[in-house]
């Protein structure tokens, strides 16, 4: 609905909302591991992570499926290639 978006960090990853512009959550991981692309499923506590940087969080052949609510992964889809 373009109300919010992400945006991926060398060590984790943010969520802002843009009416009225403002920081709402902000995810840092404890290895500082870096977060290469991070989408959001509409408004939802969902989001796809990709590891990325100088010290990837997750690989970058990986899409992980995370719940921001319970601070975990639940899913992930592996290619053969980077995403």
């Amino acid at each position: 609905d373009h109300g919010c978006f992400a945006v991926d960090i060398d060590h984790g990853f943010r969520i802002y909302n843009c009416d009225p512009f403002r920081e709402i959550f902000r995810r840092d991981f404890d290895r500082g591991g870096g977060i290469g692309v991070v989408k959001m499923l509409f408004r939802c506590n969902i989001l796809a992570l990709v590891g990325g940087g100088p010290n990837p969080q997750y690989l970058p052949n990986k899409v992980m499926i995370w719940d921001n609510h319970q601070s975990r992964c639940y899913g992930e889809l592996s290619f053969r290639s980077k995403v």
